[in-house]
């Protein structure tokens, strides 16, 4: 048994350790895109693949044809990619929601949502409505997260909040650090540059981070979407992240941005990733 998940963030990590946590002999395999490798799954074996599709996406029919396969996803271009071509696959895919959120219904049916993977999907759909999600995002960086500490995982998908607590109370001073740094990095390095079709973007090259770091500085009159880049030397590619804030007055479609260079890891009408091994707009020249 294996499980093939997106090792990006914590809505990726998250799923694939419920995985863990139920079936513990199953082997994760961690993936930052959408390649597989064929020659490590048997016939029939039980495969999960969560927040994350195979592309073309007709590998994913072949899967699912080779093995008992379970796919979990929450990306636009993934659902519908396999709508188009007329298949419906084992599992759970649902736009708008998170990967981790579905997966939980998927495994546990009706039972009660523990906080942790409440906390996880908000910050992944983008809903800070619960004070305690950027807290918990923020908090969950000092804990080992690999989706085989099942240690840290159980406990966080207990329903006794003790644990949640106190990572959120650790974010809450996390916070604090990560806004100043942020603050004085974004004056520095931020530049406007514009995408494929003319669109406006807020980029900066800092690597795993998020739209937080230039939302001060996104003006809806002089922006569209908010660029986040750095080079990922374990692939020598650049990985891009493209953000529309709640204040954009474009329409621009952050899945349809990804799409138009070629290289979409999912995402979005609000959020999405691609990669490249160069960078494809101009960057700022010395003044």
């Amino acid at each position: 048994m294996k499980c093939f998940y997106q090792d990006v963030d914590h809505n990726g990590k998250g799923a694939a350790a419920l995985v863990k946590v139920l079936h513990p002999h199953c082997e994760l395999v961690g993936l930052d895109s959408p390649e597989l490798p064929w020659d490590s799954i048997e016939p029939g074996e039980v495969i999960y693949m969560v927040d994350m599709a195979l592309q073309p996406y007709t590998e994913m029919v072949r899967l699912a044809d080779y093995c008992d396969f379970h796919w979990v996803d929450q990306h636009f271009t993934s659902i519908m990619g396999l709508k188009a071509l007329g298949v419906e696959l084992n599992g759970k895919q649902e736009f708008g929601r998170s990967s981790i959120e579905l997966l939980w219904e998927y495994l546990h049916a009706d039972a009660p949502v523990p906080l942790a993977i409440k906390l996880i999907g908000a910050y992944n759909r983008w809903d800070h409505s619960d004070p305690r999600t950027l807290l918990f995002h923020y908090g969950l960086r000092l804990e080992n997260t690999d989706p085989g500490n099942t240690a840290l995982w159980t406990k966080l998908f207990a329903h006794d909040t003790t644990h949640v607590q106190e990572i959120v109370e650790r974010g809450a001073l996390i916070q604090q650090f990560v806004e100043r740094e942020y603050q004085d990095y974004a004056k520095q390095a931020a530049f406007v540059t514009q995408l494929d079709g003319g669109i406006r973007a807020l980029a900066i090259n800092r690597g795993l981070t998020g739209s937080p770091i230039l939302d001060p500085l996104f003006d809806p009159q002089k922006h569209d979407v908010i660029c986040i880049f750095y080079f990922q030397a374990s692939l020598l590619r650049w990985r891009f992240s493209v953000y529309k804030p709640a204040s954009s007055q474009s329409d621009a479609n952050c899945n349809d941005i990804a799409a138009k260079y070629g290289s979409s890891l999912g995402g979005d009408f609000n959020a999405a990733n691609f990669s490249l091994p160069y960078i494809p707009f101009k960057l700022p020249l010395p003044k």
